[in-house]
């Protein structure tokens, strides 16, 4: 379940959890840079996955940063929240290692694959999107605000924009210490609805 995002090195496999924690594998040919648009016509085919609830879930990486986005007919509404999870120092046992697998969410109790040591949150409220990223604190058993950035800010670290039926996101791999190597999964939810929408 380790996704190699070394950017060098072409070919390597990916897997993605789905909702019911079926692995999916596929194949990408190169890393691939991605402009924050809200358009999501820059993605290669390899780098998008069929997922729950008719939604797809772009993935992929170049030299500096992680890309990921999801078009979905919810995508754009608001008050919609995006978690994505990732563990940045994979172990061969997906909850072995620093992290937790209680997932940082806002209605809904998510429990995770793995042991996720960050979480990138992005909402989409009209006026006031934001996003953040948040460090799991093994000491205090916490989610610690990392980074943060509203939508439309030409923010170096995050960054993110909706379009229609459609939002992505990139982040800095420096901020999640440039890892080779992560495990990633998403949820989606109503803000403060107490129920999720998709998972991917």
């Amino acid at each position: 379940m380790k996704h190699k995002i070394t950017p060098w090195n072409v070919g390597v496999g990916w897997i993605l959890i789905l909702a019911l924690l079926l692995p999916m594998s596929v194949v990408a040919t190169s890393y691939n840079t991605i402009s924050i648009d809200g358009n999501n016509a820059d993605w290669d085919a390899d780098e998008s996955f069929a997922a729950s609830s008719s939604s797809t879930a772009y993935f992929t990486w170049d030299a500096d940063y992680l890309y990921f986005g999801i078009a979905h007919g919810e995508a754009d509404y608001g008050s919609m929240a995006t978690f994505m999870y990732i563990d940045a120092d994979p172990q061969s046992t997906p909850t072995s290692g620093n992290g937790t697998t209680n997932g940082y969410a806002w209605g809904d109790n998510v429990v995770l694959p793995f042991n996720a040591d960050y979480v990138v949150v992005w909402k989409n409220e009209y006026e006031s999107d934001y996003i953040e990223v948040k460090q799991y604190n093994n000491t205090t058993s916490s989610w610690d605000t990392y980074a943060s950035a509203a939508s439309q800010d030409l923010n170096t670290e995050v960054n993110f924009r909706i379009g229609i039926d459609y939002r992505e996101v990139r982040i800095k791999r420096s901020i999640i210490g440039s890892p080779t190597a992560i495990r990633v999964t998403s949820f989606t939810e109503q803000q403060w609805g107490s129920y999720w929408r998709y998972f991917h």
